[in-house]
């Protein structure tokens, strides 16, 4: 996701163009960099708690980073990776929580399913437990089953309303008249005025 911002910053370099291109870039850019960290990632992270069912939003947090915009171009990001959730806890299926122990149910995104012979394995480096369920004969004829996904969520949220870009915007906006202004304040403080 890119914070666009640009055009409405033009008025703002045109208004103060007597503070010269160095401070008005550093400006826009503070201006981004503001929208990006302050706005756009808390916003990616409630989409995602919302949608993804959650426990805890230090989990979600650890996922988006937002990305500074730099004196190269004036593009800041905000950015969500991970993978599916396997993991037992997010998974949050029913019954006996140890390896080769069946499960019949989960509800990985808050709705209840049914799964027909579900399992859990251990995993390779480590020891925790991931549920799958079996496909077909033989020892690794299994499939992995997974639960939310925080930039899966976050996709939806962006496709289904348009109100996370919006908002960032309308904060773009507001953070572009502070610095700009405060940019001619300190030219002014340096010029003895």
């Amino acid at each position: 996701m890119r914070v666009s911002v640009h055009h409405e910053m033009q008025k703002y370099a045109r208004q103060y163009r007597s503070l010269g291109d160095g401070a008005i870039a550093t400006a826009m850019r503070r201006t981004v960099n503001d929208a990006a960290h302050r706005k756009g990632k808390p916003l990616m992270v409630d989409a995602a708690m919302t949608r993804g069912q959650w426990d805890r939003k230090t989990d979600v947090r650890k996922r988006v980073k937002a990305y500074n915009a730099h004196s190269g171009g004036m593009v800041s990001k905000v950015v969500a990776t991970q993978r599916h959730y396997s993991l037992v806890d997010k998974f949050k299926a029913r019954g006996a929580t140890r390896a080769g122990r069946a499960f019949t149910g989960a509800a990985p995104w808050g709705k209840s399913r049914t799964y027909k012979s579900g399992f859990y394995i251990s995993s390779k480096f480590g020891n925790y437990l991931i549920p799958v369920t079996r496909v077909g004969k033989g020892r690794n004829a299994y499939k992995v089953l997974y639960g939310p996904s925080v930039p899966r969520e976050v996709e939806l949220e962006l496709k289904e309303s348009g109100r996370i870009m919006a908002e960032i915007r309308d904060y773009a906006k507001v953070r572009a008249a502070h610095h700009f202004s405060y940019a001619a304040q300190v030219a002014k403080s340096r010029a003895g005025l």
